[in-house]
């Protein structure tokens, strides 16, 4: 299985038998969340907001296509930019989020134990 990492931040993964690995950056494929709505009552505010995604640059266009016959290659990216892809009807199993994190004593993040694609 291949794994491309398309945030801007490592990822370690840490395998249930302790072992990791590390997914280096490979790009940055990014979204925006806009607020499309705003109302106010009893003093709360309520917000709509879409997504957008922003222009990729030509090393992500190639990385995807490239690896977009490739039924073992996964694509991680973040919440936002997972949301713009389903918004613009291009969401795919092939695209996969940070699930649950694993943190030290002092609660910081040190890795994560699973994907997502919600």
């Amino acid at each position: 299985m291949k794994i491309i990492n398309l945030t801007p931040h490592e990822i370690v993964y840490i395998k249930a038998d302790g072992t990791k690995e590390t997914f280096p950056s490979s790009g940055n494929l990014r979204a925006d969340r806009v607020e499309l709505s705003r109302e106010e009552k009893d003093g709360f505010i309520i917000c709509n907001y879409g997504y957008l995604r922003q222009d990729m640059g030509e090393d992500i266009k190639r990385l995807l296509i490239e690896n977009a016959d490739n039924k073992d290659c996964y694509f991680i990216v973040s919440k936002i930019t997972l949301e713009a892809l389903k918004e613009l009807d291009a969401y795919i199993p092939k695209f996969l989020i940070v699930g649950d994190t694993v943190r030290d004593d002092s609660g910081k993040v040190i890795g994560i134990k699973n994907f997502s694609r919600r």
